[in-house]
């Protein structure tokens, strides 16, 4: 998905944003469930602080399945209806199965944001090699990425990205001190002939 590899395993889901691109790969004998279901969310305010945003393009693990398998086929039986309270009641479901979805997504999450956003931290400064981006760092922390990046700089005093940049370069120095130690400690103990 965008680049990123994610294992499908079974019982997830993904909610994927629109321009997203998505390419699907599998072993011989495996055999892969895969339900489309689209659908448009309204919103007023700017699109990178869309509810939505936080729990997109992530893997979930939607345990129990039966439940959400059971609207999204209640929904399929409404697929056709466009009028009166049968639409009224796709609309439901669908809102439903969303609901579901966003539960799971930030079911483990911490008691606090902020104790989310510290948690992201400890993340990237594990990963520090990989190309992260706010937004992912952001819906890990299932937060905006106005709030996330706020909480991050009251906890850090600086932005995500610099943070990054910081944690990237204290590891280069932290390499280049260790590889001069060796270099050193090579030249030094050289077996005399």
């Amino acid at each position: 998905m965008d680049g990123q590899h994610l294992p499908i395993v079974p019982g997830s889901g993904i909610m994927v944003l629109p321009g997203t691109f998505i390419e699907w790969a599998h072993h011989s004998g495996q055999i892969v469930h895969v339900h489309k279901l689209e659908f448009e969310a309204d919103w007023d305010g700017e699109t990178a602080e869309h509810p939505l945003i936080m729990i997109a393009n992530r893997l979930v693990a939607v345990q129990p399945v039966a439940k959400l398998m059971e609207l999204l086929e209640q929904m399929a039986e409404l697929k056709t209806t466009n009028i009166g309270l049968a639409r009224f009641k796709r609309e439901i479901l669908l809102q439903e199965a969303i609901y579901q979805f966003a539960v799971k997504a930030c079911a483990n999450q911490p008691a606090t944001t902020k104790e989310a956003v510290r948690q992201t931290i400890t993340h990237m400064e594990a990963n520090y090699q990989r190309n992260w981006k706010v937004r992912d760092l952001a819906t890990m922390a299932c937060v905006s990425m106005r709030q996330y990046s706020h909480i991050f700089r009251q906890i850090t005093g600086t932005s995500p990205m610099d943070y990054l940049h910081r944690v990237r370069m204290d590891q280069a120095k932290r390499l280049l001190r260790s590889t001069f130690s060796l270099t050193r400690c090579l030249r030094c103990c050289k077996p005399r002939k």
